[in-house]
C-alpha cells in the first residue's frame, strides 16, 4: 500500500505491536475543524491541552477561572476585530449581577482558526 499527501510525497507508515499498519506520518491535513472529522479530533485535542495549561497556571496564581462561550450573529465579511468591538460595547451596556464588575476580564484570548468563520473568544 502506498499512501501519499496532496503533493505526491510518500507518507511514512508506523506499525503496531502486531506488525499491522497503525497509522501514517507526514500527511497534510486540511485544518477544517467544522468539516473534517480527522482535523476536528486533532484540533479539539490541541485546544483541550491549551485550556488545561492556561487553567493550571491561572489556578496556581490564585485565580478563579471563568470559561464562557459567547456567540453572535455575524457574516464572513465581518472581521474578528469588528466582532470583538461589538462584543465589548454590548458587554459594557449589560447589567452586572451581584459581585460582577460588568466588564470583560482582562485576561482572555481570541482564536482565529484556519477556516473561514472558525474563531472563538476565550476569557
Amino acid at each position: 500500500m502506498k499512501v501519499t499527501d496532496a503533493t505526491g510525497t510518500s507518507a511514512e507508515a508506523t506499525t503496531g505491536a502486531n506488525g499491522r499498519i497503525a497509522g501514517f506520518s507526514g500527511l497534510w491535513t486540511c485544518g477544517m475543524v467544522w468539516m473534517c472529522p480527522e482535523c476536528s479530533v486533532r484540533i479539539g485535542a490541541k485546544r483541550a491541552e491549551e485550556v488545561a495549561t492556561v487553567l493550571a497556571h491561572h489556578l496556581a496564581e490564585g485565580g478563579d477561572p471563568l470559561l464562557i462561550t459567547l456567540t453572535m450573529r455575524h457574516h464572513r465579511q465581518h472581521s474578528l476585530a469588528e466582532c470583538l468591538k461589538a462584543l465589548t460595547v454590548a458587554w459594557g451596556e449589560g447589567h452586572p449581577g451581584p459581585g460582577r464588575s460588568g466588564r470583560l476580564p482582562d485576561a482572555g484570548a481570541a482564536r482565529l482558526g484556519p477556516g473561514p468563520g472558525d474563531h472563538s473568544l476565550c476569557g
